[in-house]
């Protein structure tokens, strides 16, 4: 027994080794190369070493930082879209009421819906409501003089005029904006008047045509708005009927910083002092 294990034993290892044989005869006849130590080095830039995992930890590093700097880059681009919309258009109520500067006032303060409801009662309603401008100037007369330098007497005539007037004129206007608590800019062609009121929430763009009439827009104005009226125009302070001092009071400089405002251009090459102050008052009438 001993002898046939032997044998098979014998047998077996001589078969495994011919069979070695016979895969190492094929290994050389398919692969010029027995071995493949000595071409280790062109597989490196494949092998996951140190310096390949940091070179991929740098690499993915730098893409979910680009990644998050487009992520933010897109949300200002949309959140710059969506203020741009946001922005509330232009909304010019022109009233068809003889006291246009009164009714733009009223409207600023109650609303469009307000003022349609009053139909065919609208004198009435003014009426009664410059009656309570009356009564509150009378107990307030330090809330107008707070916000603009007024006196006594013109207080008075202000609310004479409120009571027997059809029309009301700047100096009764700024009586309203503090009646109402905003502040007011009128524009006309390049000028503007400015009424600002201690502590008014809102600013309102009033606008006058060359026959007088006075609309207004009923968003409120923000602070680029104002500073590029304040600019671009000149400021008449508020009254247009004294828009400028003596012509002694001013330098060539100030005529012609204003008529560059103003949009006056030289009709003549001598035209002296005198005559950029007479074309300069002239743009500025109202």
């Amino acid at each position: 027994m001993r002898t046939n294990n032997s044998a098979t034993s014998s047998r077996s290892m001589t078969d495994h080794t011919g069979r070695l044989q016979i895969f190492s005869g094929l290994n050389q006849i398919f692969y010029p190369h027995n071995k493949f130590d000595d071409r280790l080095h062109e597989l490196e830039p494949w092998m996951l070493d140190t310096q390949a995992v940091t070179r991929f930890s740098s690499v993915n590093i730098q893409s979910k930082e680009q990644k998050q700097q487009e992520q933010e880059q897109e949300q200002e681009e949309q959140t710059a879209e969506t203020v741009v919309q946001e922005k509330p258009k232009k909304q010019i109520f022109s009233p068809v009421k003889t006291d246009t500067l009164f009714w733009c006032a009223y409207v600023v303060n109650k609303g469009e819906a307000e003022y349609e409801m009053i139909g065919n009662r609208y004198k009435n309603a003014e009426i009664e409501e410059k009656h309570k401008m009356i009564n509150f100037i009378k107990k307030n007369p330090g809330s107008i003089k707070s916000s603009f330098k007024i006196t006594a007497i013109k207080i008075k005539e202000i609310m004479s005029e409120l009571m027997m007037d059809k029309k009301t004129s700047w100096p009764a206007f700024l009586a309203m904006c503090v009646y109402y608590k905003f502040s007011a800019i009128v524009c006309y062609k390049k000028t503007f008047l400015e009424f600002s009121v201690k502590d008014a929430e809102y600013t309102y763009l009033f606008h006058r045509d060359a026959s007088g009439h006075i609309s207004v827009d009923t968003t409120e104005l923000d602070d680029a708005e104002i500073k590029d009226i304040r600019d671009t125009r000149i400021h008449l302070g508020q009254n247009p009927e004294k828009p400028l001092k003596a012509a002694s009071h001013y330098k060539m400089d100030d005529l012609s910083e204003m008529a560059e405002k103003l949009g006056v251009e030289c009709g003549q090459n001598k035209w002296k002092k005198a005559d950029w102050y007479d074309a300069v008052l002239k743009e500025m009438e109202w």
